[in-house]
């Protein structure tokens, strides 16, 4: 099988192309552990002003997390929703991909 070859840029056009309006990537890294990667409608999460969720087209943003429970919705109906409990963290979210930094 051939290898696509493309550009960092033509890649990342990819990528977003195929994720439907209504989600967005998400990654969440620790120093030795990728927890999870995938597409996701929603992550819920805790910082110093309070709970808070990112859904598809959140504006660019930056943040400490505080401990508590990343709750990982896959779809809008999602009724068991995979939980991460953490204890400190960094979210980023810029162009509908959405990366956290666990224990950091």
């Amino acid at each position: 099988m051939a290898k696509k070859q493309s550009t960092p840029h033509a890649a990342t056009s990819d990528a977003n192309d195929a994720v439907p309006k209504d989600k967005f990537h998400l990654k969440v890294y620790a120093p030795f552990k990728v927890y999870y990667e995938g597409v996701v409608a929603s992550i819920s999460a805790e910082n110093g002003t309070g709970p808070f969720d990112i859904l598809a087209n959140h504006h660019n943003f930056l943040t400490l997390l505080n401990p508590c429970e990343l709750t990982i919705r896959t779809s809008t109906e999602d009724k068991e929703p995979e939980k991460i409990k953490i204890t400190r963290g960094i979210m980023q979210v810029k162009a509908n991909d959405v990366v956290v930094f666990l224990d950091v």
